[in-house]
């Protein structure tokens, strides 16, 4: 059964009258987005928009995303860095073409090194964690 929908449509008709009586002010769409996002979180699994939104976020690739954003976190400003630095000291690029190649290498970078840190870095260290942690309960229950 389809339950009907309470925060999410309240939170985007709210985020809609802050803008329109704000003069159209952007400077508080990031709040917004939050605002929206969080309503929709909130609804009941059978909620018409939690059924609409979910697959976006329980898909394949946003799942595997989740498991190494904190590598993406970490790494994505070094690879801005080292891709920029190598674009403007190696090649001569229109405006437009630099930020294109910028944008789809950093891209491709940073999902292959995140993906390497998260699988021989960062996920051994979270089974060590869980070993030690255990032996440690154990132990202390002694």
């Amino acid at each position: 059964m389809i339950k009907p929908d309470f925060l999410f449509p309240t939170a985007v008709a709210a985020v809609f009258m802050i803008y329109f009586t704000s003069g159209h002010d952007f400077r508080l769409f990031p709040i917004a987005v939050w605002l929206v996002f969080f309503a929709l979180m909130l609804e009941p699994k059978e909620s018409l928009s939690h059924r609409l939104v979910a697959p976006l976020f329980l898909n394949r690739i946003s799942l595997w995303m989740g498991k190494v954003s904190y590598s993406i976190y970490l790494l994505h400003t070094l690879v801005i860095t080292l891709v920029s630095s190598v674009l403007l000291s190696y090649f001569d690029l229109a405006r437009g073409n630099y930020f294109l190649l910028l944008f789809v290498s950093t891209l491709i970078l940073t999902m292959i090194f995140s993906w390497l840190t998260y699988r021989y870095i960062e996920k051994p260290g979270i089974i060590l964690g869980k070993k030690l942690s255990s032996r440690f309960n154990k132990e202390r229950s002694k």
